[in-house]
């Protein structure tokens, strides 16, 4: 299981790193972090999602975690 991971990060890394080069997401971290950390993400929101079944919820989390991809982090209301 762990070489399969390893081979999805991987994978998941490549495609990031060409996302990065063309300035669709930060390139604020390394892909491979930003791999692992979406399977981390990933993996802990399914498993959350088998417990807490509200969905705006589960949404508002995913919305946090991708936002590690985000070109420039804009301020929000309550950081002002």
């Amino acid at each position: 299981l762990k070489d399969h991971l390893d081979d999805l990060t991987d994978l998941l890394a490549t495609y990031l790193s060409a996302a990065q080069l063309s300035g669709e997401i930060s390139d604020r971290f390394a892909p491979q972090d930003v791999a692992h950390y979406l399977f981390h993400s990933l993996y802990s929101l399914g498993t959350i999602a088998s417990v807490y079944l509200d969905r705006e919820q589960l949404v508002r989390v995913a919305a946090v975690a991708l936002a590690v991809l985000e070109p420039q982090v804009q301020p929000t209301p309550y950081l002002l």
